[in-house]
């Protein structure tokens, strides 16, 4: 897993770079890139639920591992904006109360995100007291 995770993040890097210097515009949303942000992030998630967390984690129950939080946190925002990332430039054009309406949503996935993690943060402290 080690070696996909490198070479995603070369992968993604050398893709950023490219659509930056290539395709992008400076008054364009660069929705392909954080899309595939977003892809990328929403396999580490479920690849990390589908790993083994240790055998420590195992007899604990989902709601006491700080490490299900932030990854359920993580997976609903990514999740969620993936959709809002890929169809920005699409909103601007159409309607510009469409697209406030739209990151309006994504305001709150990063809210559920940040309560998600501070569970996970409270945890954290919980365990190690």
């Amino acid at each position: 897993m080690r070696k996909v995770i490198s070479s995603l993040i070369a992968l993604f890097t050398l893709f950023s770079v490219s659509m930056l210097l290539v395709y992008y515009k400076s008054v364009e949303f660069d929705d392909y890139t954080t899309s595939l942000e977003s892809l990328l992030v929403i396999f580490l998630g479920v690849s990390f639920i589908f790993s083994d967390h240790g055998s420590a984690s195992i007899s604990k129950s989902w709601a006491h591992h700080p490490a299900n939080w932030f990854n359920t946190g993580i997976l609903l925002y990514f999740s969620g904006a993936l959709f809002i990332f890929l169809l920005t430039n699409y909103m601007i054009a159409e309607s510009i109360s469409l697209y406030d309406y739209f990151w309006d949503i994504h305001a709150t996935l990063f809210l559920g995100l940040n309560l998600l993690f501070s569970i996970g943060f409270l945890k954290v402290k919980s365990t190690a007291v």
